[in-house]
């Protein structure tokens, strides 16, 4: 399969085709073809462009597109990438925010389209959270308009295609209501994808808010239990603020595949001598190469008793 050459000035790269029969029709068409869902791991998801040229070898083609984000989101929250023929390695194209404010826009470089073949244009496509999706639980979705240029001209090959941008779905399970002082209760956050897009890895985060109550690193444990050798150890807390906020490390972060769940199991331990009250967990994961980024988020509370 392949795609076209980004870089350099002189004659246009050869777009490789794929061997198929000879296209149908008399005129030049373009079929954009992007997955159902992206997520927001900043990780590209791959998507393709089919062209189907049915008559005579075009030189100076140049595969262009458009799309509407949403909520202000810019051009550089945006990744899309397509293969060099020439080395087989994915490079970056330039986007651009367009002035009037309807999008972003982009092109590849010129290429030649072989006379009689369909060619398949290999791309991929990353998002990376823009600055109000912390906040977002609605579903979001891009508008991708493409057209075929040659040498700067258009030539009537267009498309238009949707996808979702779907956030990372975070929950706890198991919590127990009330936990007694001086016992152990299990629990569990579930990291929930429904996109397209692989999560790797997802550093969990906890933050328990233990308020006005007397619990604090004194007289709180928390414990994380390895997946493939189910031994359980000890996560760190460090106080921050009214809270507690657990120390995770990357050894401890979760693989979240395409339109699947991972679970990070956890369990609590108050000391026998404490008084208790009300606390709250609020919980989210990070992205290894977006730290600074939660995705997703979610509360929940419990009552540790004296009895």
């Amino acid at each position: 399969m392949l795609v076209v050459t980004t870089v350099g000035v002189g004659a246009p790269a050869q777009a490789t085709h794929v061997v198929e029969a000879p296209p149908a029709g008399d005129r030049l068409t373009l079929d954009t073809q992007l997955p159902g869902s992206f997520g927001e791991s900043g990780r590209p998801t791959p998507f393709a462009a089919v062209v189907a040229n049915p008559g005579a070898a075009r030189a100076g083609v140049q595969y262009s597109f458009r799309f509407r984000p949403f909520h202000g989101v810019t051009a550089v929250h945006f990744d899309i990438e397509f293969r060099d023929p020439g080395t087989g390695t994915w490079q970056k194209l330039e986007l651009r925010d367009e002035p009037d404010g309807t999008g972003v826009s982009g092109a590849t470089a010129p290429f030649t389209l072989a006379a009689a073949h369909v060619t398949t244009l290999d791309l991929r496509f990353a998002y990376h959270p823009g600055p109000f999706d912390a906040t977002l639980l609605e579903v979001r979705e891009i508008t991708f308009d493409s057209e075929l240029l040659e040498n700067g001209a258009d030539i009537g090959a267009t498309d238009s295609d949707i996808a979702q941008i779907l956030r990372m779905g975070i929950y706890f399970t198991g919590v127990p209501a009330r936990l007694r002082a001086g016992t152990t209760g299990p629990f569990a956050i579930r990291y929930t994808n429904a996109s397209e897009n692989l999560y790797q890895p997802v550093r969990p985060h906890l933050l328990i808010a233990t308020g006005p109550t007397d619990l604090d690193t004194t007289n709180v444990k928390l414990e994380w239990q390895n997946p493939r050798t189910r031994a359980w150890s000890a996560v760190p807390l460090v106080a921050a603020g009214a809270g507690l906020v657990a120390q995770f490390t990357d050894a401890q972060a979760v693989e979240v595949r395409p339109q699947s769940t991972a679970t990070v199991n956890l369990r609590l331990s108050v000391a026998r001598e404490v008084t208790g009250g009300r606390i709250s967990f609020l919980t989210t994961g990070f992205v290894e190469a977006d730290r600074g980024f939660g995705l997703g988020f979610n509360t929940t509370w419990l009552t540790v008793t004296r009895y």
